[in-house]
């Protein structure tokens, strides 16, 4: 089955170049425009507040056992998706965290950021700041929820003991690295979104405009798709779709798992969960405000 995708996509590609130069050059767009601001920043901050430790003194001031799980969710959801991801496999790699809290993260601390929730989907799309800020809210909800529900089923942690490598670097040190490490990755992420962006632009030929078309474009790609959707759904699937992030998404955070220890249908499963529990916190939330 898979090489029939390959083949497919190679023939497609083949015969349309134009329209795949005019989903690489909406990808560059919505990349550099969109994505470097709403994201790049926050990675350098994420990893220089791991880096100097001050991740690690936060998540200590949570109760219980699960200080490694708050260390990795405080920049997390702030950041945005793939930061989450990103420093889910980096502690997997270091054992540091089991498989199952490596599912978890991906699945449910891996969320939209402040920056694209309220900037982009609320300012940009809606044009309320308070509607983004809502819909943020209801993210966080939904990932303190679903994480806080499936770690406690779990009676015991196997924690791994931490490498004895890792110690805070000084601001400077830990500014630079964060920094270099944050360009290669964003460069990745974009390269990401110009080839979802050529898919989306191949369903827009032969699909023309109507609502299965903005579907599926929003399920491949959410930064280009989202606009499309607004036209034909309501909110609640822009909730849900942001939610679920996109599957331009999944594989950026598949990106970072370099023991391939994440399961791609088990990942859709969790983020179509996620993005269920988001559009409920958020009219909940919306219910407890009036």
């Amino acid at each position: 089955m898979s090489r029939w995708f390959g083949i497919a996509l190679f023939v497609l590609f083949l015969c349309f170049p134009k329209v795949a130069a005019n989903g690489i050059s909406m990808g560059l767009e919505k990349g550099l425009l969109v994505l470097m601001p709403a994201i790049f920043p926050y990675m350098v901050v994420s990893q220089t507040v791991i880096k100097t430790g001050g991740a690690r003194f936060l998540s200590s001031l949570f109760p219980g056992k699960q200080n490694k799980i708050a260390e990795l969710l405080v920049p997390s959801l702030f950041c945005g998706y793939p930061t989450g991801a990103r420093m889910a496999s980096t502690a997997y790699d270091n054992n540091e965290i089991t498989k199952r809290e490596l599912y978890l993260m991906y699945g449910f601390g891996n969320i939209p950021g402040f920056g694209f929730s309220v900037a982009y989907l609320g300012g940009v799309l809606y044009q309320s700041i308070r509607l983004g800020v809502q819909i943020y809210l209801s993210f966080l909800c939904a990932s303190l929820v679903l994480i806080g529900i499936t770690m406690k089923t779990k009676k015991t942690t196997n924690r791994f003991p931490l490498p004895s490598a890792e110690r805070a670097l000084p601001f400077s040190s830990a500014l630079v690295e964060s920094v270099t490490e944050s360009s290669m990755a964003i460069v990745s992420l974009i390269c990401f979104v110009c080839f979802f962006s050529s898919l989306i632009c191949f369903l827009q030929t032969f699909l023309s405009d109507s609502p299965l078309c903005a579907a599926l474009c929003t399920m491949l790609e959410i930064t280009s798709g989202l606009p499309l959707l607004l036209k034909y759904f309501p909110l609640s699937f822009a909730i849900f779709f942001t939610g679920f992030s996109g599957i331009c998404v999944l594989f950026q955070s598949l990106f970072f798992d370099r023991k391939n220890a994440v399961n791609l249908l088990w990942l859709f499963l969790l983020r179509s969960i996620y993005g269920i529990v988001s559009v409920g916190c958020f009219y909940g939330l919306r219910l407890l405000s009036c």
